[in-house]
């Protein structure tokens, strides 16, 4: 009896969920505009990015940093909601940047373990390090793990479309 009680009961929440799951889909993802390209490429675009995004994360240049993002960019900070979009983004490094207004940026490190490039899309994972040293002196470094997908733009840029990370041991 308990077994034919719970089965209703499963059947009665899926087909609840059926209008919500549907309004969920999204519509397919338009065929990509940008340019076919080689592996390298691909390569020399994404090792472009990464050398944009050493300056301007020293420089902790907003306009520049928020250039690496797609437009539809989403970014997952721990202990924080998702920041999508680049008006939510350009809040966020705005709000980093006068937090951070009393720092130097003295080393920006990305060690990438993996980077694989599938279509127009890329995913890398790795150890990003910064060192800054505060207005007071002495120095610090923090690492976090990071995950991102990059996508390949119609102008042939390589951008970030989606990023986590978390802290890295000490």
């Amino acid at each position: 009896m308990y077994r034919s009680i719970y089965a209703i009961a499963v059947f009665v929440l899926l087909l609840a969920g059926m209008p919500r799951l549907h309004a969920q889909k999204r519509p397919a993802p338009k065929a990509s505009k940008a340019p076919a390209t080689t592996k390298e490429q691909d390569r020399e675009g994404i090792e472009a990015l990464q050398k944009r995004e050493i300056a301007a994360s020293i420089a902790f240049d907003v306009s520049a940093l928020l250039d690496l993002w797609s437009d539809d960019g989403v970014l997952l900070p721990p202990r924080h909601e998702p920041v999508v979009g680049k008006a939510a983004l350009k809040r966020f490094l705005e709000e980093k940047k006068e937090q951070f207004a009393n720092y130097d940026v003295l080393a920006y490190n990305a060690d990438w373990n993996e980077v694989m490039v599938v279509g127009e899309y890329a995913y890398q994972w790795g150890t990003v390090s910064i060192r800054t040293r505060p207005s007071s002196g002495g120095e610090s470094e923090t690492a976090v793990h990071a995950m991102r997908i990059l996508k390949r733009e119609e102008d042939g840029a390589w951008r970030v479309a989606r990023a986590m990370w978390n802290e890295a041991p000490k």
